[in-house]
This record gives structure tokens, C-alpha cells and sequence, in this order.
């Protein structure tokens, strides 16, 4: 319904807004909204649940008593959990189903809600299991990696002990680590090269699936190509093939598709309200939203070949009601499942498997405790790193549970992690860049082991596919910072993957983008990457004419940047900044009051990075005080800052 609101004598000033009509819970009779798997549902996955969604929070001793699951004619056992308030009722049976099993959920007439009215009327759901699957590779999540990462295989058919699974790389046979009904998780062993993957159950081998062994290639990324798409832009997610990228538009309440080989914006998809945050399954077939504006998200199908190509998914499910204003969500291959960062404190968890009577439900609500900002998960989708103001929880994505919380000194905005799980980038509100080790078995596992002042424009923070370099984007100088990523001294994707070895981030490129760049996705191919610029309404491709396939435009070989180092300080400090060309420079330093400490340099300067020492003395040669100091940097008609606070 619509409601309008006007103020009186007051002409044209009035509002029309959407408004929901809610019966009056103590006379309303509970009613069942939704039942999955639907009644007369086939080819259900043996692992499920089923759901069933209540008008009115249901007594929850009233559905223990009352339900009833028969499975071949014959009384189950079930255990029965409790969500969004014992709305939404989930009734997981105590052995899995046999496949071919015809099954029914009973609900009688008489169950109870929580006013203590009667459901009207029983309800009945009957549904088939699917038969046994036939040996199968779905997806390979990523679908390209270098040596030392782990990737998790969808399917059908695996054995759910690990050993029994053999899996190949172009002949190279791979052990499993993790093992289900349908995903396995495994490694990419030093010695693999590009070919095709198959996994082996007994006699019967599956069709095989590509997969690329991305060497490692530390040359850092530079603009390509800049490209119209259009103002507000600010979430991207890339499709498996890399054929596509969908991008949030929140002010118009639409999700764009974007066609990476034409250059041009497909279709606009009307989506929920403020669009936040867009992650793509797999498998390529759904793009899921988190609408900020309207608590829910929508889901798009993103696959080719289906019917309902870029539309949002509609009925009794969609759009997905998650917690108070969601800001961000990931896609983990493992269930595969999707995770949403809600503002109010909690995680919504979504089944995403499309043959389970869940699918497209929120099976559990985690409480984080504080607002949630952003999410990571480690490649093989199996451990997620929820950013909030509070620190960094880590959660088990297969038991759905928050493992510990790590430290970090100020709210954490946005994060990263190396491909092969061992260490987490984190940018925090104070602009700084933490460097956390996560490798299980580490003196300073989960602890921030060092922290690198960016700056207070550090927005976004990305990793290469083959793990060897770092970008970080700069809102307040429109740059992209290019890192490369040095792990002890023993090899691998860019140096050493083994455990708790100090990691080292060396500075090697500054690339030009556009106005206010924002969020930052890598090619799946490894050969380049995108960033999305909120100001300008532009996305600039990184990568070369060859990965591309369009002739590059010129670009600066550095942005105009400044980067101080260390801060806080005891001692000297490193002011290092670049120049795109030869210019008049002038970099000094102030107090907070703007009184002049120290003229560092006033001349002109060749283009390039350069990197100069201040030694905390001031203009008379006399030892600065304990304190905040600016430091400014004038070039090009422009105006850099920066912030240093010293320590004596």
C-alpha cells in the first residue's frame, strides 16, 4: 500500500512512501506462509532441511510436538531450530535421506502461535529425493589459481571421506583435505600446470573441468582504459568467466551489467532500496544483492542461458529478508552459501544451493556484537572474516560459527586475504593498512603483526589472483597504490607461503584512475583487473593492450601521491611522494595551530618518486614536541595532506 503524508496549509509539500499493512498479532491466526521443498518438489539434495515460514511467531513446543516427517512410509526422526523470532521453522531430518525417498512433512491443525492462536488448518508438504547423483564437477572456485592455493570443487557424486576422492590436475593427483556429498577442498600443488581437473570415486572418473595454473607475475597493473558507465557507481562483481561485471548503482536503486568485451553497459536491473554490496555464485548463475535501504536482498539470475536472464528472482522468498541495513555479503563456494554483514550486529546466513528445501532462506542469524562493515573469505570459501567496528570475527562457515575475534586498533573498513590463506590486509578508520597473520600454527597467529599509514583516503584493498601484489585505492588522490607482497624467503606466489613469516608490502606503482575510486575486482583469468570510480561515474581497466584487447590510452607512469612513514614516530620519518611530471614542488610541515615547523623542500623536481627525511627538528634545528604535525605537499596546482603523529 501507499501512504502520503502532507503538511497542512502547506501546498505541495507532501510525501508518498510504501508502507506495509500488519494484522494485529493477538487476534490474527497463524497461517503458513512458505514450505520448502514445495509440495510435489523432485530431485531434492539428500542433505536437506525443510523450511517452513509462519505468519506469526510460532510456540515452539507446539511444532515439537505436533510435526511429523515420513520418509517411505515410516515415522523419521527430526530435530527442529528456530529463526527470525520462531517465524521460521527448520526441520532437519537425524539420518540423511535416502536417495529416491519420497518424504512428507506433516503439520496438524491446532498448532499454536504465541497469542495462543490455533493454525486453521493442517498443511502437508510432499516432496522426492533425488536419485543417486551421477559423478559430476559443477563449478572450480576460483577457476584459476597459482601454486599453494586452495580451491573448492562443486559437484555431485563425491564421497564425503576425503580419502576416497582422487582428484587430478592435467595428471598431477592432488590430496583432499575437506570432503562432502558435493564440494571438496584441495590444494594446488607446486608442480601443477594448466589442464583438466577430475575427481575419481571408485571405478568412475567425472568429465573433466579447465582449470588455469597462474604463474606467479609481480609486474604491477597499469590503466588501460577508462570507461564511461555512470555516476554513483559503487559495488562490483565479476562473473566466473569473467564476461561480465554487474556494479551497484544505489542512488537509482538498480544493479547495471556490464559486457567486458563490448565495452557497454547491457541493462539496468531494478533492485531494493540503496544498493550496498553484490557477490556472484560459482557457478555464474545468481548475483546476489544486499539492499541497505529496505533490509533484504535480491537476487538476480546472471546466467546466459536461462529464461529469466537478468530478472530478480520472485515469490514468497524474494527479496531475502536479512538483518537492519545490510552493507556487505561474500559468496562461499562451501554449501555454497551466502553470508550478509548486517549494520544492526548480526550475520545473515543464506543457503544457496538451489535443490535444498532452504534454498534462498536465512538458515541463522550470528550476532557480531557491532556494526559490520565487510566481508573476506579465504579462497576455498571455508573461513570468513567479518570487518566491524569492534575487530575482525572469524567464522567457520561449515558449523556457522564465530571462532574468535581479532584486535585491531580502530574499526576495520574494508579487507583482504592472500590466496594462500596465510595473511589478512585490513584497512582500519584511521587510514592504516594492518598486516594480520592468520597461518594456523604461528607464534602471532591472528594478531596484527605490523600497520603502514596510507593515509585517511584509504578506501578499498585487493589482492591479484596470483597473489603477488597488493592495490589499495586512494579516494582523496584518485590513485590505486600497487604493492608487492614479499613472505619470508622460501618461494611460492611471490615469496614464501609457509606459516607466520613476517609479511613485507614494498611500494612499486601508483596508477591514475578515476575520481573517488572505490571498490577494486580482479579478472579470474589473472590478467587484469577493474576499478570502479564513484565521482566520475567511470570504471578503469588495469592490465595491458593484450589482456584487454583494446589499444591503451596514455597514462601518467605516476599520480601525484604522498605516503608518510613510519607514523606514530620515536625517531626520523620517511616523506615520500610522486610526481607525475617535472613540477614546482613545495612540502612543508605545521603544528595543529598552522604555525610553519620545517620547510622541507621549495624547488622544481623530475617526475618520478622521490623520498626525503625529516628528523623531527624544526626550523631553528631545535627537537620537536611530543604531538600532531601536517605536512603539506603542493604540486600541479594541487594541495596533498597528510598527518604525523610524533613520539619522544
Amino acid at each position: 500500500m501507499s501512504l502520503s503524508v502532507a503538511a497542512l496549509g502547506v501546498s505541495g509539500a507532501s510525501l508518498t512512501v510504501d508502507a506495509e499493512a500488519v494484522a494485529d498479532p493477538s487476534v490474527a491466526v497463524p497461517t503458513v506462509v512458505s514450505v520448502g521443498p514445495a509440495n510435489g518438489a523432485t530431485g531434492i539434495d539428500a542433505s536437506t532441511s525443510i523450511f517452513v515460514r509462519f505468519s506469526q511467531r510460532i510456540a515452539p513446543g507446539s511444532v515439537d510436538s505436533g510435526a511429523v516427517l515420513v520418509v517411505n512410509g515410516a515415522v523419521a526422526g527430526r530435530a527442529t531450530r528456530y529463526e527470525d523470532q520462531e517465524r521460521s521453522v527448520f526441520v532437519t531430518p537425524t539420518i540423511p535421506l535416502a536417495y529416491s525417498a519420497r518424504c512428507s512433512l506433516y503439520l496438524p491443525a491446532g498448532l499454536r502461535d504465541q497469542e495462543g492462536q490455533l493454525l486453521p488448518a493442517p498443511v502437508t508438504s510432499v516432496f522426492t529425493v533425488q536419485a543417486p547423483p551421477v559423478l559430476a564437477i559443477h563449478s572450480v572456485s576460483p577457476p584459476s589459481a597459482p601454486v599453494g592455493c586452495p580451491i573448492t570443487i562443486n559437484g555431485d557424486g563425491f564421497s564425503s571421506i576425503a580419502t576416497v576422492n582422487g582428484v587430478s590436475l592435467n595428471g598431477l593427483l592432488t590430496p583432499v583435505a575437506t570432503a562432502s556429498t558435493g564440494a571438496l577442498i584441495t590444494t594446488v600443488l607446486t608442480g601443477a600446470t594448466s589442464g583438466p581437473l577430475t575427481v575419481t570415486v571408485g571405478a568412475t572418473t567425472s568429465a573433466p573441468f579447465p582449470f588455469v595454473v597462474l604463474p606467479a607475475n609481480p609486474t604491477p597493473l597499469q590503466v588501460a582504459e577508462e570507461e564511461n558507465v555512470r555516476s554513483g557507481i559503487q559495488a562490483i562483481a565479476l562473473t566466473p568467466d569473467g564476461s561480465r561485471a554487474y556494479i551497484t548503482l544505489p542512488g537509482a536503486n538498480c544493479v547495471l551489467a556490464y559486457d567486458l568485451v563490448q565495452r557497454r553497459v547491457m541493462r539496468s536491473v531494478a533492485v531494493g532500496l540503496r544498493p550496498q554490496a553484490i557477490a556472484i555464485t560459482p557457478d555464474g548463475h545468481y548475483a546476489y544483492v544486499a539492499n541497505s535501504g529496505s533490509d533484504n536482498v535480491s537476487v538476480i539470475d546472471v546466467d546466459p542461458a536461462s529464461p529469466s536472464y537478468h530478472q530478480t528472482l520472485s515469490g514468497a522468498a524474494y527479496p531475502i529478508r536479512v538483518g537492519h541495513q545490510p552493507r556487505s555479503l561474500a559468496v562461499s563456494a562451501f554449501g555454497p552459501t551466502i553470508l550478509v554483514v548486517n549494520g544492526d550486529g548480526t550475520l545473515s546466513v543464506i543457503d544457496a544451493e538451489p535443490t535444498r528445501g532452504t534454498f534462498d532462506r536465512v538458515t541463522k542469524t550470528i550476532a557480531t556484537g557491532s556494526t559490520g562493515t565487510a566481508i573476506v573469505l579465504t579462497v576455498d570459501g571455508a573461513h570468513a572474516y567479518v570487518a566491524t567496528d569492534g575487530g575482525i570475527l572469524v567464522v567457520d562457515v561449515e558449523s556457522q560459527a564465530v571462532t574468535t575475534t581479532i584486535k585491531v586498533g580502530s574499526g576495520v573498513t574494508n579487507v583482504a586475504i592472500t590466496v594462500d590463506g596465510t595473511v589478512l590486509f585490513a584497512l582500519d578508520h584511521n587510514g592504516f593498512l594492518n598486516l594480520i597473520d592468520i597461518a594456523p600454527g604461528s607464534t602471532s597467529y591472528n594478531e596484527v603483526t605490523k600497520a603502514i599509514n596510507l593515509g585517511a583516503g584509504a578506501t578499498a584493498v585487493a589482492i591479484s589472483i596470483d597473489g603477488t601484489l597488493l592495490y589499495v585505492t586512494m579516494q582523496d588522490t584518485n590513485v590505486a597504490l600497487g604493492f608487492q607482497i614479499f613472505k619470508g624467503a622460501g618461494g611460492g606466489p611471490g615469496g614464501s607461503v609457509a606459516p607466520g613469516p613476517a609479511t613485507t608490502l614494498t611500494l612499486v606503482d601508483t596508477v591514475a584512475v578515476g575520481e573517488a575510486p572505490g571498490a577494486i575486482a580482479m579478472f579470474p583469468s589473472g590478467l587484469g583487473g577493474m576499478v570502479v570510480n564513484e565521482a566520475s561515474g567511470t570504471v578503469s581497466f588495469l592490465g595491458s593492450a593484450i589482456t584487454i584487447g583494446v589499444e591503451p590510452k596514455p597514462a601518467p607512469a605516476v599520480a601525484l601521491a604522498l605516503l608518510i612513514h613510519p607514523t606514530p614516530s620515536h625517531g626520523p620519518v620517511t616523506l615520500r611522494f610522486a610526481l607525475p611530471a617535472r613540477t614546482r614542488v613545495d612540502l612543508d610541515i605545521f603544528d595543529v595551530q598552522g604555525r610553519l615547523v620545517r620547510q622541507v623542500v621549495h624547488e622544481t623536481m623530475p617526475p618520478g618518486w622521490h623520498a626525503l627525511e625529516w628528523d623531527g627538528a624544526d626550523r631553528s634545528g631545535a627537537a620537536t614536541g611530543t604531538g600532531v604535525y601536517l605536512v603539506r605537499l603542493r604540486a600541479e596546482g594541487r594541495e596533498l595532506h597528510r598527518r604525523i603523529v610524533r613520539l619522544r
